[in-house]
């Protein structure tokens, strides 16, 4: 059994057998420019030699598939485990939280960008990220200021109002903060909503950094340290929901440009 994938990047084919193949088999991948990546485990060459393989010494060639099909299976696969993952955290908060409240039930459901699965079960919700389109810059102290302040408070305002790159900073900055406290902390996870039992399974994420290290031992009853594998899941989800983000921004800019943000400054004080 041979499977043939077209690897639109470069432009070539990447075949995988199951097992090794027979040296006419080599003979004819080699003949034709092909070369053995044993780290993936895969032959690749630019020429199409499904032809010559179908048949050959009973291998069947299964249809070529590309990348871009690969990634769409991926997605689609994705969304289905999403929004499994999805209804089975809303049942959960509709028994143990939000009882006979379809309304918050409804407010959760759109809030929510995405829900990992830990290793040991527990489901942990990642909001949707918001459009920031406010923008303020204080200046001064205690309602005091020299013109000088204003003037440089002005002048950061000013660059806010018309730069499209400050526009997309500040607002991924905070899921990119999450993304690196999650990379950098130790993480755990406890008990979501106040008056949940402990034993749910739906669960807050908790980054243990230097102010929650020092607090006592009692108030962090109930929380579970994070695995290195989970770790790396969350990591990924976060930035599967970062990178959606980003694509709303450019759609928002597409639309809009800047011309709906409101940026000001005021007398801190």
């Amino acid at each position: 059994m041979c499977t043939i994938t077209k690897n639109e990047k470069f432009n070539s084919f990447e075949l995988t057998f199951d097992g090794k193949p027979s040296e006419q088999i080599r003979d004819i991948l080699k003949a034709n420019g092909y070369r053995w990546n044993g780290k993936r485990g895969i032959w690749y060459g630019y020429k199409d030699i499904s032809a010559l393989l179908n048949g050959e010494q009973n291998i069947t060639v299964t249809p070529t598939t590309t990348a871009a099909d690969n990634t769409a299976a991926e997605q689609t696969e994705d969304k289905r485990t999403q929004a499994a993952l999805l209804e089975e955290y809303l049942k959960i908060l509709a028994i143990e939280t939000w009882t006979n409240n379809p309304k918050m039930i409804d407010y959760e459901r759109k809030t929510i960008a995405r829900i990992y699965q830990t290793e040991q079960g527990y489901l942990i919700a990642i909001n949707k990220p918001k459009i920031e389109t406010n923008f303020c810059f204080g200046y001064g102290q205690n309602g005091v200021s020299s013109g000088e302040d204003y003037k440089e408070a002005e002048k950061v305002r000013s660059h806010a109002a018309a730069d499209t790159n400050y526009f997309l900073s500040e607002n991924t900055k905070e899921l990119c903060g999450i993304i690196e406290q999650i990379q950098k902390y130790e993480l755990r996870t406890r008990t979501h909503y106040i008056g949940a039992p402990e034993h749910s399974r739906v669960k807050s994420l908790e980054t243990i950094d230097g102010y929650f290290t020092r607090l006592e031992t009692a108030d962090r009853n109930g929380w579970e340290v994070i695995s290195e594998k989970d770790r790396a899941g969350l990591v990924d989800a976060y930035k599967k929901v970062l990178a959606d983000f980003e694509k709303r921004l450019q759609t928002y800019l597409k639309r809009y440009g800047l011309t709906k943000l409101n940026t000001w400054t005021y007398l801190s004080d």
